[in-house]
């Protein structure tokens, strides 16, 4: 499976890919999996329902039909019938379900578009063993040390560059580069557009590292020394969902923390802004294009209590952004323009750049964001302008 080949069972051979269920051993190629072979109308033969809570997927396969898990996370079937697929709800989480119609043509080469994302749906079983989320009262917006930068995409300023440079300790201060975000093929050398700029800008101790997946951030000791080091901390644009696979709830994700905590500066642009957030837009793997997605609804939380969205007013967000924010008005919204950026220090935000920043506070059910362009400042914590 992992030299990229193809394989497959049926019956007790399917079950056997899985992770087994504590009296039957498994292979573990299909980790989260609780299959279950139904009759092609796809009802469940079980007396009573498999345990809530407990991170699994309940994948219930029809006769004469096939699931097919391509590339890590594309899900599709071939068949007969549909594959019915839920998350188990619990008290604090509803029920998840949906349904796979088998397609007439399935190519493992070119799988798109395609029914469901295998990663996001384990994401998802996963929460559902936490709190809920988004957070009914979540913390206010406020950094207690440090420097947060958060530009919008397009092209970052040199003023904005400049503030990051100070911020992390100047140009003689280590630097390190994530580009997550971005696609790339194996055994390539990432590239970094963060690294380009502050080397242009006169930085010389500037590092690119790419954990590629949560394993990696979690295990590789280079990459953890670097990040110790590091006053300054730059990711890169391209998608939300890779930067959130490869860092989430992993040492290096503590480690980009520690280092605003410790009074040096993060910043992003792009993904690597949106992901900086609390709350996560735009983390469906299919496309950018949808707003909130389940299974992708967390950021890294550097900033507590913010919805960021970037390149704003350049791709009209304002009208879906609203509506988010509108649902969760507990959560600030921020719309950071392309060529804009947002420089955070405790509660003031300052913006930066050619454009301008959108600011929700829906709290009081005013939809009408405020609006600010450089030089203006806005009190993340009391949700105003500043004068």
């Amino acid at each position: 499976l992992e030299r990229g080949g193809i394989v497959g069972g049926q019956g007790a051979g399917a079950l056997a890919l899985c992770e087994g269920d504590g009296t039957t051993p498994g292979f573990g190629l299909f980790p989260g999996a609780r299959l279950e072979f139904v009759s092609k109308a796809g009802k469940s033969k079980r007396k009573e329902d498999p345990p809530a809570g407990d991170g699994r997927i309940d994948w219930l396969i029809p006769k004469e039909t096939a699931l097919v898990v391509a590339h890590g996370r594309k899900v599709g079937a071939v068949g007969k019938a549909d594959v019915h697929v839920r998350i188990q709800g619990t008290e604090a989480w509803p029920e998840r379900s949906a349904t796979i119609t088998p397609q007439d043509v399935f190519e493992l080469t070119d799988f798109a578009p395609y029914d469901l994302d295998l990663v996001a749906w384990r994401r998802s079983a996963q929460m559902r063993q936490g709190p809920t989320f988004p957070a009914e009262s979540p913390a206010k917006p406020v950094l207690k040390k440090g420097t947060l930068i958060l530009s919008g995409g397009g092209g970052v300023q040199s003023e904005t560059w400049n503030r990051f440079i100070d911020a992390a300790g100047g140009k003689k201060a280590t630097f390190v580069c994530i580009p997550s975000g971005s696609d790339y093929f194996p055994g390539e050398e990432p590239k970094s557009y963060g690294a380009g700029q502050l080397r242009d800008h006169g930085c010389r101790d500037v590092h690119v590292v790419d954990p590629a997946s949560a394993d990696r951030a979690d295990a590789d000791s280079r990459l953890h020394d670097l990040l110790g080091k590091a006053t300054g901390i730059w990711i890169d644009g391209g998608r939300t969902y890779r930067v959130m696979d490869a860092l989430e709830h992993t040492r290096a994700h503590e480690l980009i923390r520690e280092t605003l905590e410790e009074g040096g500066a993060v910043g992003g642009s792009s993904a690597g802004c949106q992901v900086l957030g609390e709350l996560l837009v735009r983390g469906d793997p299919r496309t950018n294009r949808t707003l909130f997605f389940e299974g992708y609804t967390t950021g890294l939380g550097l900033l507590p209590g913010v919805v960021l969205d970037a390149h704003f007013l350049d791709r009209d967000r304002h009208e879906e952004f609203s509506k988010l924010v509108q649902e969760y008005s507990q959560y600030l919204g921020i719309g950071v323009d392309a060529d804009t950026s947002l420089v955070v220090e405790k509660s003031t935000a300052e913006v930066l750049g050619k454009a301008s920043v959108s600011f929700y506070d829906l709290s009081d059910g005013d939809a009408e964001p405020v609006i600010l362009e450089a030089g203006n400042t806005y009190d993340l914590a009391k949700r105003r302008a500043k004068r």
